[in-house]
């Protein structure tokens, strides 16, 4: 419904839970509906820089051939819109280093990124590889009947010109117009128209020129009026060329830029072959649609503020979780350290109060020693000492040098150990 500050508000609750899912096409899935609605609400650099930071995060091993050939294809699409188109060629050019699995790659998304790789090199006036790549797309169309690629011959028509080939850039435009009105592609029949014109022009062939131009402005009132690029309803919900959604509003604005350069390009001619009363009418109409688009690009500058501005609420808000979760860590960090330190504290206390026991009692000891010391010291008194002579000469006397002996020895070191 166009409504993208609401639609991003809840993309970006929907991308919070897929960030801790282990399912990562959960997570792309996310990431490429929040990228869609900054596009479609004007944000390209915050859809740029959305997808660069997931891309770089996002671990690439285990992916199969067609889910990196989708990723690379999709990254570069999302440059391409931004109108960043040196930064988006690398991507395209990566997506065609998975085509070792083309078996399980559509035709359809190949010529799609050669399509891209075209349009790429067409904005930045490599006319030669754009032509290659082109009618690379234009091979498997033809191939695969893929009318969803039908434009792809404007692309063909816009390199040739490039390169100083206007009538082969024609004959590519017609071929264009007709299977894009054949197959009921409005918006591109009306680019064909336009293109054509501008040729006709060249060749100062101007009523042919006017023709075109009237065309030009009939498919795209067709596009403004129905707020779709094709006729097929199914088709224009569905062609992921321009992502999932159907957005009326765009649609409406590409059809309103087509009238806006059809009709200045014809007032122009009117003018110059002195056709006034069309000139002025056409400049009438040109007005008009004018006052419409600047309508819808205030509209939209709103929704790129109102969309910038959910955003940045979300971004603040996850700011302030992860504020109040490192403030919760380092509150338990700091009861974690001064439990540590108490119980620091208490093993040392503890420590020292087994050192003063353990001090204490050797010192018991020490002084128990001393007194047995003491005491038998005070036992070494004249009375012993004659006793225990008169006992070693009573040995000697009766011829017993044994015994004397061994009661010397024990005598002596007795005075030894206490004198």
């Amino acid at each position: 419904m166009g409504q993208y500050p609401r639609a991003i508000r809840y993309a970006l609750i929907a991308l919070e839970h897929a960030r801790k899912s282990s399912d990562p096409s959960v997570l792309l899935q996310r990431i490429e509906l929040v990228v869609i609605i900054y596009i479609y609400s004007g944000n390209y650099d915050l859809a740029v820089s959305t997808t660069r930071f997931f891309y770089d995060h996002i671990v690439k091993e285990g992916f199969s051939s067609a889910s990196a050939f989708d990723l690379e294809i999709k990254v570069g699409w999302v440059y391409l819109q931004a109108d960043q188109y040196k930064e988006a060629i690398p991507f395209f050019q990566r997506a065609f280093n998975h085509l070792s699995d083309s078996a399980n790659i559509p035709p359809a998304s190949i010529a799609l990124n050669a399509s891209h790789l075209a349009t790429c090199y067409l904005e930045t006036g490599y006319y030669d590889s754009a032509l290659y790549f082109s009618l690379y797309a234009d091979k498997l169309r033809e191939k695969h009947q893929l009318y969803v690629l039908d434009a792809v011959l404007n692309d063909i028509g816009e390199s040739w010109l490039g390169l100083g080939e206007p009538d082969s850039a024609r004959k590519y435009y017609q071929m264009s117009l007709q299977l894009c009105e054949d197959h009921g592609l409005m918006y591109f029949s009306a680019i064909s128209h336009l293109q054509l014109a501008k040729i006709a022009e060249l060749k100062k062939n101007f009523r042919e020129a006017i023709a075109h131009y009237k065309n030009a402005i009939f498919f795209g009132k067709w596009v403004v009026e129905n707020k779709a690029l094709y006729k097929d309803r199914e088709y224009n919900r569905n062609y992921w060329y321009y992502p999932a959604q159907n957005v009326s509003d765009f649609q409406e604005s590409e059809g309103l830029r087509v009238l806006l350069k059809a009709h200045q390009k014809a007032y122009k001619i009117y003018k110059l072959i002195s056709d006034y009363q069309e000139a002025n009418n056409h400049l009438e109409h040109y007005i008009v649609v004018q006052n419409r688009i600047s309508v819808l690009d205030k509209n939209r500058e709103v929704m790129e503020l109102n969309t910038r501005y959910e955003t940045e609420r979300k971004e603040q808000r996850i700011h302030l979780l992860e504020k109040e979760t490192e403030l919760a860590h380092n509150q338990v960090s700091r009861t974690r350290i001064i439990f540590l330190g108490i119980s620091s504290l208490l093993m040392i206390s503890l420590v020292f109060v087994l050192l003063y026991l353990r001090q204490n009692r050797l010192k018991l000891a020490q002084e128990k020693i001393i007194l047995q010391h003491r005491f038998f010291r005070s036992q070494l008194n004249p009375h012993f000492l004659y006793n225990a002579l008169s006992g070693i000469q009573n040995f000697i006397v009766q011829e017993d040098p044994d015994n004397a002996g061994i009661y010397l020895a024990r005598f002596s070191q007795l005075v030894r150990k206490y004198s």
